[in-house]
């Protein structure tokens, strides 16, 4: 065995999620305002990730009907600009997520996957190196195009896993009540590859959002983002009205979620909701989650929490 080879595969093992070290959250501080944006840069937030090259900082992407841009701000909103990017037009804009590039550089994946009529034939990725934006423009590194294995799906929630896989989740529910979210996900090599040809996602399972929400309304219980707090290893997972988190190896156990107990295998967070909350990330430094929402005007606050107390 090569040297070469036995360092690639330690890499790999120390790129997988710390399933080990997962801490779900027993206690969190009060919820704060952590600052507000101004709908003239952000009027129809959703989707929100925090920037992997410049500490402090957080990138927002809009909803369809706006032009294809990003918005780069401070953490409590202040400071943000525009930025352009070029060539590319997006037909519903849902999710931003952050991982590093196969050049190790980090970058930004915007999800082109919004279809609330379930009519889309493939979904878009469209990949961006920080260090390209120039100014208030960026140009494209590339784009994926890729499509669901039981066809066409709403998504609005995706997240990059530790070891640089995607997970996204549908957005469920019926005008009978609440249904289980479908969850997929995408290999580093399928995003990191350009391609015309459509790469499928992965089927993992579901999640059974009635079951684990019973009281409430069946448009409460639909998913709308997703983010990972690499330091307790878990995967949090936004609603019209709710924050849940999963250790990220129980991406592994889905076939399981339904009789998954509340406080070992999954946990509420007491969050303040926000009508039409579509944004959520946890910032690197601390792991505090940031959410925020779509509707309000002429300002929408950023509310923030931190963990205080999290499993041993």
């Amino acid at each position: 065995m090569t040297r070469g080879f036995v360092t690639l595969a330690l890499l790999s093992i120390l790129m997988q999620p710390d399933s080990g070290h997962a801490q779900l959250c027993q206690e969190w501080d009060a919820v704060k305002t952590e600052g507000k944006i101004d709908r003239k840069s952000v009027p129809e937030a959703s989707g929100l990730t925090y920037s992997r090259r410049f500490a402090g900082e957080i990138f927002w992407i809009n909803d369809s009907g706006n032009k294809a841009e990003l918005i780069q701000s401070q953490a409590d909103g202040s400071g943000w600009r525009k930025i352009l990017v070029e060539g590319i037009k997006f037909r519903d804009s849902e999710a931003l997520t952050a991982a590093d590039c196969a050049d190790g550089e980090p970058c930004l994946i915007v999800g082109d996957i919004g279809d609330n009529g379930r009519k889309r034939e493939t979904g878009h990725l469209v990949v961006i190196r920080e260090k390209d934006i120039n100014g208030g423009k960026v140009q494209p590194l590339h784009a994926v195009k890729f499509k669901y294995p039981d066809g066409a799906q709403d998504v609005e929630a995706m997240a990059a896993l530790p070891n640089g896989d995607l997970i996204l989740i549908a957005k469920r529910f019926t005008l009978m009540g609440a249904v289980p979210a479908e969850v997929y996900s995408l290999s580093k090599a399928d995003w990191q590859t350009p391609s015309e040809v459509p790469v499928t996602a992965k089927k993992l399972g579901e999640l059974p959002m009635p079951q684990w929400f019973p009281d409430k309304a069946f448009l409460a219980t639909a998913v709308t983002d997703a983010a990972v707090n690499p330091k307790r290893g878990v995967l949090g997972i936004l609603t019209y009205n709710d924050l849940i988190e999963i250790p990220l190896m129980k991406l592994n156990d889905l076939a399981q979620a339904k009789t998954w107990k509340e406080g070992r295998d999954y946990a509420k967070a007491p969050i303040q909701s926000l009508a039409q909350q579509e944004t959520l990330t946890y910032l690197p430094k601390d792991g505090r989650v940031i959410w925020s929402s779509e509707w309000f005007s002429p300002e929408t606050p950023i509310f923030s929490m931190t963990c205080r107390k999290a499993q041993p």
